[in-house]
């Protein structure tokens, strides 16, 4: 029995413990420090499922009704740990969900040595760990921690599938997406990329005639066709159930929000008619603000990933007690002279490590088109695929939408630092 510990296993440990460190000290004071925004929104319905066994929410009357507009899967993970009183409860969020991700963060770096090598595990463990959102985002009451977690466990599980042919792998990247697509309605046309997917391979194929990569590919078609299904039953039923409960054929609300913003950037006569809450509204509303979205593209993405997250930064200087006068102001009313050191220390770093990640992933790409990588076709043409859609979606969103930030990354970063990684593979002594 090999006992011997990794590298990868003490970088994940150290981390752990800094993070554990700053996640007591901030909380000490201000047990609330990470319940904010639509934080209350989920802790409020986990309550009422905790207390009554059905989801929804308990109004100031004391009366119940049931929810359509947030997605029950996060809520439900609440719920299961809703044990104490006050602000004790916020604290057992973020530490169970802390501990969490470093148990994750261990089981994928596993993943990872087993096929590619060490070193592809340790720069998967450090780059995703010191990125911005996934420092944040894992201490957060929010559904992006549980979300960005599920999507990935079902990436790695459909790749097992496809290399073991077990019945039981499928099962398990089925679940993944279909809890993921519980948790959050960002894959609603996820079910249809994959299915793309699956159609544009076989035609390259047929013209193609590359027998070698067809016969990598075809060991995917299954656990690929099985994900997909499962997220569309996944949506299906949650749809179903809101038919029933309240009598609102969609599969999350959200949709009704998600098309008032839309249409914000179209005047009366290119929007026609008031905008409702169906999906196709979506896409119809997405094909109108089409030059919008190709003008405010490359932005909305350097926000997702070079966005220095100051406010993050603010907020763990209050906690701290350190006052600086930069807080609160917005870094286009600054001189380069007026921000503090320390602060222009956390900007750098920031930037840098979303540089460093960036041209990594180009890096791999580039060698993939040059066909210098050792990895198998079809995992990493996959992994692409899913980064594509991830991008295109939170892409398009940025694009339509103010104020996006750090926290849409949290579910590409992954996927990025993954392919990143495998910069460094030492694939040839790893043929597994």
């Amino acid at each position: 029995m090999n006992t011997k510990i990794k590298i990868y296993q003490v970088v994940i440990l150290a981390l752990f413990i800094v993070k554990a460190f700053l996640f007591g000290v901030l909380t000490t004071d201000s047990p609330n420090l990470f319940l904010y925004g639509d934080g209350g929104e989920y802790e409020i319905r986990a309550l009422a499922l905790s207390e009554l066994g059905k989801y929804g929410v308990i109004e100031q009357n004391s009366k119940f009704s049931y929810d359509t507009y947030r997605l029950p899967g996060y809520p439900v993970f609440l719920a299961m740990l809703v044990s104490l009183k006050n602000d004790d409860q916020y604290r057992l969020w973020g530490a169970v969900q802390l501990i969490l991700f470093h148990v994750w963060l261990f089981f994928v770096a596993r993943w990872i040595e087993r096929r590619f090598g060490g070193r592809s595990a340790i720069c998967f463990v450090s780059a995703l760990s010191l990125t911005l959102s996934w420092i944040h985002y894992v201490m957060v009451i929010h559904a992006d921690f549980q979300f960005a977690v599920l999507v990935f466990s079902g990436f790695l599980f459909l790749v097992t599938a496809a290399e073991t042919r077990k019945t039981g792998h499928m099962a398990c990247a089925g679940l993944c997406m279909a809890a993921a697509a519980l948790t959050r309605p960002d894959l609603v046309f996820f079910w249809a990329w994959l299915l793309i997917m699956l159609v544009a391979f076989r035609v390259f194929f047929f013209y193609s005639r590359r027998e070698d990569m067809e016969e990598q590919f075809l060991c995917y078609i299954k656990p690929i066709t099985v994900t997909a299904i499962s997220v569309l039953v996944a949506i299906i039923g949650w749809t179903a159930r809101n038919y029933i409960v309240a009598s609102k054929l969609v599969y999350t609300s959200v949709t009704s929000t998600v098309n008032r913003m839309f249409s914000d950037n179209l005047d009366v006569v290119a929007m026609g008619a008031a905008p409702n809450d169906s999906l196709l509204e979506t896409v119809h509303l997405i094909f109108l603000n089409g030059w919008i979205i190709i003008q405010n593209f490359p932005p909305s993405l350097a926000q997702l990933f070079f966005n220095p997250g100051r406010w993050y930064f603010h907020l763990y200087l209050k906690g701290l007690g350190v006052d600086v006068d930069t807080i609160d102001v917005p870094l286009n009313d600054l001189q380069f002279a007026d921000i503090p050191a320390l602060e222009m220390v956390y900007m750098a770093f920031v930037w840098s490590l979303s540089l460093i990640i960036f041209i990594g992933f180009l890096w791999y790409v580039f060698k993939c088109i040059r066909g210098s990588v050792r990895e198998n076709f079809a995992p990493i043409c996959l992994c692409l695929w899913i980064t594509m859609y991830f991008i295109l979606q939170k892409g398009i969103w940025g694009s339509l939408t103010p104020g996006i930030g750090p926290r849409y990354a949290m579910s590409i970063y992954p996927f990025l630092v993954f392919l990143g990684a495998l910069t460094f593979s030492n694939y040839e002594k790893n043929p597994q």
